[in-house]
């Protein structure tokens, strides 16, 4: 499977400079759907395969519901999903209200937003692309962690303890989880092995150069 990286954010030098997704989601669809768009004229792709984390995963359905992004996307992976909403913020009144004007995407992830119920009334998921849901029961951040399970035509749903029931990823976890990495790469690519258990293919994994490839690709290869 030939592969290019794009990054969102070049430069950056401080962590917070990168965090993003802190505003409206709607404004943060748009600067999705213009990275992708970036994406496809440099690549000369048709489409992209999307792979969203927690908020990220609403950003990416909005765009492809409302910003016409459901004609370049082929596959959606969806990491700690919240299709159904979470409230992340403690306390109430006017704490609450300081919140959510500071981080206005956290009132939009409320179970109860105008955001969830616009979504869900248009339907989060559309017919022509492939979703991927992957949950941990052990999300503290997405409460219960079954927001992020649904039921389409074209949607797939994995539960990681389902694999591996000693599973302890959480939610930030499974950025940097080898049983979350295997089911990505193995959705994203039809000839690699999906894993079924605990051990997966990427454990000993090794990253090398290819002495015969002119542009020196890399790649990964079990030990």
């Amino acid at each position: 499977m030939a592969t290019r990286e794009f990054r969102a954010f070049r430069g950056d030098r401080f962590w917070w400079t990168a965090v993003g997704g802190l505003g409206p989601i709607d404004r943060s669809a748009h600067q999705l759907s213009a990275f992708v768009d970036e994406v496809l004229a440099e690549s000369g792709a048709e489409k992209v395969d999307v792979l969203g984390h927690s908020l990220g995963t609403l950003v990416a359905a909005y765009w492809i519901r409302f910003l016409e992004g459901a004609a370049k996307v082929d596959r959606n992976v969806s990491l700690a999903p919240l299709w159904h909403g979470t409230d992340l913020i403690k306390g109430d009144g006017l704490v609450r209200d300081a919140q959510y004007a500071v981080f206005p995407a956290c009132s939009e992830m409320h179970p109860d937003s105008d955001f969830i119920d616009r979504l869900h009334t248009a339907g989060p998921f559309v017919d022509s692309v492939a979703y991927t849901n992957i949950l941990t029961e052990r999300d503290t951040t997405v409460r219960p962690y079954t927001s992020g399970y649904a039921e389409a035509p074209t949607v797939t749903n994995i539960v990681l303890q389902d694999l591996c029931p000693s599973a302890t990823t959480g939610h930030l976890g499974m950025l940097a989880d080898r049983l979350t990495a295997s089911l990505v790469l193995s959705t994203l690519d039809p000839e690699r092995a999906a894993p079924t258990g605990c051990a997966t293919t990427e454990q000993h994994a090794v990253v090398t150069a290819d002495p015969s490839s002119q542009d020196d690709q890399r790649r990964a290869r079990p030990r």
